[in-house]
């Protein structure tokens, strides 16, 4: 069926053009096809030549003619053969024909071409460069083979005559370059005289570095080696006893082993440093070892914490529930503050380091009339405070934030239903764990700008500062969050712009199937002395 429409489609072209030109890479050559009525006609001089060795007088007639750069290529017609080039034949059945130029020293040549009853078509054709074959011996198994960088596959090789860079690799075998000169229309043999590769074990890495101890998707510890054999991965406890022993063969370069703390047992590992320990044996018998550790604490959870701008916003606060190191969070939100427009945001957060985490935030709020759209942004640095595990965690957060409307970006909506303010944020979350439930405490400073004109928001001085206070609690486990927060924010210094606000706020995340995205939603009201604003949304993000 594909070759019909493929036929179909040729004719439909030369009906619509009268020159068609195929072109090929050099190899393969370039193919040009032609078709003339009577009057416009052309006798090529290598025809002509053809005439006058067979004594013969040309006379029009519709039908085909082949001609190549380079005599005596082999034709075939759907694997008929019809003769060597020049060739031609007078009144050919009209149709597409699938043709087929091969000669010795050149790569063969395919194309299809029609013949029409009322036309003479006349096909050039250049072979492109000579060819040689190349053949390949005592390959070790799974050689890739490339030929002046390009991957070829087989033990009889194809290629254009002249001087070419061959190269053998192969897992655990010693790799080979060489210089090489295929002839035109000859063969050139080639055997692989490598030996194979002393067994050796690369540097271990453990992606995160660091897990709670009841986190239900693992470690992922990549290990490498130069070859072949067996090995096992030992997990041994900060007591010194082994608790995982993972056997596995070394069939490739690198691979990858997956470890679940506790791997479902009942039994909960206890927090602290695990070493990890990968030993094996190649197929010489000889061994060797690499080593590198982990860290089971609870103070870095992998789960997400809605990161989009609920109200308050606690569990969301920078420096509240650090990811691991290594670790990644991206989302992106949408809501209605009623009273205070409708916010769309997209944010990204990871760890580059232990006890350091890096975040950003990008937002648009539509707001009635379209001139109070804004646009806002925030970026935060965290810092863990207490090196050691344990039931209390303490950060360091430091958060830039600005909002500013779309037709002029310099002006601050005053609208803001949100906790943070133009300028720096200083926070201090303190958490408490036990068991499945959370307790948090949020301290902050604020070091805002909001210009001289209490009824058009600037981003100018004079500096302002104000406090706010926050604190909630949340149940958490593996596959979902509640939680409930509430804070509040006295007026600025010196008074004048702010009023002392409150919020209060419910939050949920559920984790959906296979354990790397999670579905959140908050709502949440602001009130006291601020205009009473009520807000709803939901965020959708992937962590890994």
């Amino acid at each position: 069926m594909l070759e019909k429409f493929s036929i179909i489609l040729l004719i439909l072209l030369t009906l619509t053009l009268p020159i068609s030109v195929i072109s090929a890479s050099e190899s393969k050559g370039k193919i040009t096809i032609t078709e003339y009525e009577h009057e416009d006609y052309y006798r090529s001089p290598r025809m002509e030549e053809e005439d006058r060795l067979r004594g013969k007088t040309f006379q029009f007639q519709p039908g085909l003619e082949i001609i190549t750069d380079v005599d005596d290529a082999e034709i075939e017609f759907f694997e008929e053969r019809m003769g060597k080039t020049p060739w031609e034949q007078d009144n050919l059945s009209p149709g597409a024909y699938r043709v087929r130029l091969e000669r010795t020293g050149y790569e063969i040549v395919e194309f299809l071409v029609n013949v029409r009853s009322d036309r003479r078509t006349v096909v050039l054709v250049n072979m492109g460069r000579p060819t040689g074959t190349l053949f390949l011996t005592d390959l070790p198994p799974g050689a890739v083979v490339t030929v002046d960088r390009v991957p070829v596959e087989g033990n009889e090789i194809t290629a254009a005559a002249g001087t070419h860079t061959l190269k053998v690799t192969a897992f655990g075998w010693e790799t080979l370059q060489s210089d090489i000169e295929i002839p035109s229309g000859g063969r050139t043999r080639w055997r692989y005289d490598g030996g194979r590769r002393s067994f050796s074990l690369g540097t271990l890495k453990i992606r995160p570095r660091a897990l709670p101890t009841r986190d239900k998707r693992g470690f992922t510890i990549e290990w490498n080696a130069d070859s072949g054999g067996s090995a096992d991965i030992r997990i041994i406890s900060p007591e010194g006893r082994q608790i995982a022993n993972i056997p596995f063969a070394v069939s490739s370069a690198r691979g990858t082993v997956d470890w679940i703390p506790g791997n479902g047992g009942s039994e909960e590992l206890s927090q602290g440093k695990y070493k990890v320990i990968l030993s094996g044996t190649g197929y010489d018998s000889s061994s060797a070892s690499s080593e590198s550790y982990l860290l089971l604490d609870n103070r870095f959870k992998r789960e997400a914490r809605p990161a989009y701008a609920p109200l308050p916003g606690l569990l969301y606060a920078p420096g509240s529930a650090m990811l691991p190191r290594g670790i990644w969070q991206a989302s992106t939100g949408a809501g209605v503050h009623f009273g205070g427009g409708i916010p769309v945001d997209i944010g990204l957060r990871f760890s580059p380091a232990n006890r350091l985490e890096f975040s950003g935030k990008f937002k648009l709020t539509a707001r009635d009339p379209f001139d109070a759209t804004s646009i806002g942004m925030d970026f935060s640095t965290s810092w863990r405070a207490n090196p050691m595990s344990g039931p209390y965690t303490v950060n360091l957060a430091l958060l830039f934030a600005y909002e500013g409307y779309a037709a002029d970006f310099g002006r601050i909506p005053s609208t803001n239903p949100g906790t943070s303010l133009p300028g720096l944020q200083f926070s201090i979350p303190m958490e408490y764990a036990l068991g499945n439930w959370n307790f948090v405490l949020s301290p902050s400073v604020y070091l805002t700008f909001l210009g001289n004109d209490s009824g058009s928001w600037q981003f100018s001085g004079p500096a302002r500062v104000s406090e706010s206070l926050g604190a909630g609690v949340y149940y958490e486990d593996g596959l979902f969050l509640v939680g409930a927060s509430a804070a509040i924010r006295g007026p600025d210094y010196p008074q004048g712009f702010l009023e002392t606000t409150a919020w209060y706020g419910l939050e949920g995340r559920f984790d959906l199937p296979g354990d790397a995205s999670y579905l959140a939603m908050y709502t949440g009201v602001r009130t006291l002395n601020a205009d009473p604003v009520v807000s709803l949304g939901v965020e959708f993000g992937v962590i890994r």
